[in-house]
C-alpha cells in the first residue's frame, strides 16, 4: 500500500449503476471512510434510468449520477464525463472490477497517484458457462461494455489496486485482500430505537400474525418462488409482506395466489427499512446455490443481524459460519419443500424462544463484527 501526502482527505467512490442494487455495497462504505474523516462524493453511470436506487435516494452522501444507455457506444459518449468527476481525490474506491467503474480508477490512479482501492461483492465471472458456445461467450455481445471478453481482460489488472476488499470467503479466495461485512449503521438500525406495534400500524399490518418479510428484488435467485411455496404450506396464521420493486410482476402474482396471506407494501426507502424490521418476526434468506450467491453476502441478512431478528437461511456462500452459535436457522443444502416448511413450523411454533436467543446472538455478532465502528477500524487498517 502506497502511504501518499494529499492536501485534501476527499475519497471518490465509483459505482456501477447507481439505478439499481450495487449501491447497496457503497453507502455503507461511504460512512466507513466518512468514519475515517473522507469527505466522500459517490460517482456513477445510471445506466437505462435517470433516478438513483429509492431506497437510497435520500442518501445524505453527494452523489452524482451519469444517464447512459444499455450499449458501448452511450457509454463511450459518457467516457469523460464520469472521468473528470472522479477530479483527483486522496482515495478511488471501486466498487465491482468492471469497465464501468474499476477502468476509470486505473486510468485515474495512473494520472493521479491517487490511492486506488477496489471492493468486490459479486462474482462478475460467473456469467462464464463452460458448455457455453465460443460465439456467444467471445463474439456476441460486443456492444456491451461489462461483457464477459471485456471483465476477462480488466481482471488481469487487479493486482494494480492499492488495496482489496471482499464481502465473503469465496471472493477472498479469488481475489484476496481483506473480509468487510457491509453492515448499516448500528446507531439507526437498532432494536431499542423502534416499537413493534407502532411500525405494525405504520405499515397497516395485522398485530396477531406471524410475520414473514422479503425485502429487495425478487430475483429467482432469491428464492422467492420456494419462499411462495413455503407459505402456501402455512396455516393462516402467518403473513409474507413484501417490500421492494415489482419486478416482472412478480410481487403481484404472488399476492394473487396468497391472498390474505400476504401484504405487498411497495418500495421501501432504506431510511425506513429498521422500523419495518422492528415490525416482522422472521427474515428467511432462501437463495439458490450458485456460483453467484455463494460468493454474495445479502445485505438484507446483516441488516436482519442488527435489528436482532429470527432468521432462517439456505446454507449458501457464508451463511453458515455468519449463522452458527445459535445466530440463526441454517436449512441444509437440497432440503425438500416439505422439510423446510417443517422447520418454519418449528420456528413459529417456538417463536418466542428464536427471539430471545438467536435474535439477541444475531445482534451481538453484529456489533462485534459489521458495525460502521467495526468496518472502520479494519479499512483504516489497510488504506
Amino acid at each position: 500500500m502506497s502511504h501518499l501526502d494529499f492536501s485534501n482527505n476527499r475519497a471518490s467512490l465509483i459505482v456501477h449503476n447507481l439505478s439499481s442494487n450495487p449501491i447497496v455495497r457503497a453507502i455503507p462504505f461511504a460512512k466507513y471512510l466518512n468514519n475515517l474523516g473522507y469527505e466522500v462524493k459517490i460517482i456513477g453511470f445510471s445506466i437505462g434510468s435517470k433516478t438513483i436506487y429509492k431506497p437510497y435516494k435520500n442518501s445524505k452522501f453527494k452523489i452524482v449520477n451519469i444517464k447512459i444507455d444499455i450499449g458501448l457506444l452511450s457509454f463511450l459518449k459518457n467516457f469523460n464525463k464520469l472521468y473528470n468527476e472522479i477530479g483527483n481525490p486522496k482515495l478511488i474506491y471501486c466498487f465491482k472490477p468492471l469497465m464501468t467503474t474499476f477502468l476509470f480508477g486505473l486510468l485515474k490512479k495512473i494520472k493521479s497517484k491517487s490511492i486506488l482501492m477496489l471492493d468486490v461483492e459479486d462474482f462478475e465471472l460467473h456469467t462464464v458457462k463452460e458448455d457455453s458456445k465460443f460465439i456467444n461467450r467471445y463474439i456476441r455481445g460486443w456492444n456491451k461494455p461489462n461483457h464477459i471478453r471485456n471483465l476477462k481482460i480488466l481482471n488481469y489488472f487487479t493486482k494494480y489496486a492499492d488495496g482489496i476488499t471482499v464481502s465473503s470467503k469465496f471472493l477472498f479466495e479469488k481475489y484476496g485482500g481483506l473480509i468487510v461485512r457491509h453492515g448499516p449503521d448500528e446507531k439507526i438500525f437498532n432494536p431499542l430505537n423502534f416499537d413493534p406495534i407502532e411500525n405494525k400500524k405504520k405499515y397497516n399490518l395485522p398485530e396477531n400474525k406471524i410475520l414473514i418479510l422479503f425485502a429487495g428484488y425478487p430475483h429467482i435467485h432469491k428464492g422467492i418462488d420456494d419462499l411462495k411455496e413455503i407459505i402456501t404450506r402455512l396455516d393462516n396464521n402467518c403473513v409474507l409482506v413484501l417490500a421492494g420493486p415489482d419486478l416482472e410482476n412478480r410481487f403481484s402474482k404472488i399476492k394473487k395466489i396468497l391472498k390474505q396471506k400476504c401484504i405487498y407494501l411497495g418500495e421501501i426507502d432504506n431510511y425506513n427499512m429498521p422500523g419495518l424490521l422492528s415490525a416482522v418476526d422472521i427474515i428467511p434468506i432462501l437463495q439458490k446455490s450458485s456460483l453467484y450467491t455463494k460468493a454474495q453476502l445479502p445485505a438484507k441478512l446483516i441488516e436482519a443481524m442488527a435489528m436482532s431478528k429470527v432468521i432462517i437461511s439456505n446454507d449458501v456462500g457464508d451463511s453458515n459460519s455468519l449463522l452458527s452459535s445459535n445466530r440463526g436457522v441454517v436449512l441444509k443444502e437440497n432440503l425438500s419443500i416439505n422439510k423446510k416448511v417443517d422447520i418454519f413450523k418449528n420456528v413459529i411454533k417456538n417463536i418466542d424462544f428464536y427471539k430471545k436467543n438467536h435474535g439477541i446472538n444475531s445482534r451481538k455478532y453484529f456489533i462485534k463484527e459489521c458495525s460502521i465502528k467495526k468496518n472502520s477500524i479494519k479499512l483504516k487498517s489497510i488504506i
